[in-house]
């Protein structure tokens, strides 16, 4: 575990490195491709990833649930102009406010999280988003976000949401893919063991490259958004 010092901000993050002198013109580039070497004692560990260019989303909006007039329950959906290229693929991440709390400190998966799509290249096609659930819940695996709504009496302010898309390269998604597999088939015994793919050699883990786009998503039942949301703070990129 490392912490660093930001201006006034403590970080205390297993497992991250924060470059302190950043410059945005020398690193971390769309399009460009990267490449890890680590040298320890008399080992070598290298990696290669690259970093996609933001995910092409048209627009997105919000939609109930069910078509009844007094439903508040709504999910995310973004319409997709799919590259004419193979390999596109996506982690979809949120922060929730809720009406009696401020939004969640951490980025938390949305469900079916890591998504590739191989069929629909060149088209434009509707999809999705939802927070991850359980078989036992009222909504299933697909939890909705909510909207206005009044509860027992009492008015509920809507939920806002921030949700983040990130484009990656081939080999990062099938790392992130078999960790939530791994994560899923936790407890299962039935599950077959497995492997994660990952693409350091001489190592674990992933190196990856991820174009990112963030979008503020009050939800609010047919709100239509075409802008990206870019005037985060550091501390909201985790």
């Amino acid at each position: 575990s490392l912490s660093f010092i930001f201006d006034s901000l403590e970080l205390n993050l297993p497992g991250i490195y924060i470059d302190l002198s950043y410059q945005q013109d020398n690193f971390s580039q769309e399009g460009y491709k990267y490449k890890l070497i680590v040298i320890h004692n008399n080992d070598t560990i290298t990696a290669r990833t690259s970093i996609p260019p933001p995910f092409p989303i048209d627009s997105v909006w919000i939609q109930k649930k069910d078509s009844l007039v007094n439903d508040y329950k709504c999910y995310i959906w973004a319409r997709v102009s799919d590259p004419d290229t193979s390999g596109n693929c996506v982690g979809i991440h949120f922060k929730r406010k809720l009406h009696w709390k401020p939004m969640d400190p951490l980025f938390i998966p949305c469900a079916l999280t890591y998504r590739a799509y191989y069929i629909g290249n060149g088209e434009s096609f509707p999809t999705y988003f939802a927070r991850s659930g359980r078989p036992d819940d009222d909504d299933g695996f697909f939890l909705p976000f909510n909207a206005d709504r009044i509860v027992d009496g009492e008015f509920q302010k809507r939920d806002v949401v921030l949700l983040r898309i990130s484009h990656m390269d081939q080999n990062s998604y099938n790392f992130w893919r078999g960790v939530e597999r791994a994560q899923d088939a936790s407890g299962n015994p039935f599950a077959e063991p497995m492997n994660l793919m990952s693409n350091i050699n001489g190592g674990l883990g992933v190196w990856g490259g991820y174009g990112v786009s963030y979008y503020y998503v009050p939800i609010v039942p047919d709100t239509v958004i075409y802008n990206t949301y870019n005037d985060l703070e550091i501390w909201e990129i985790f």
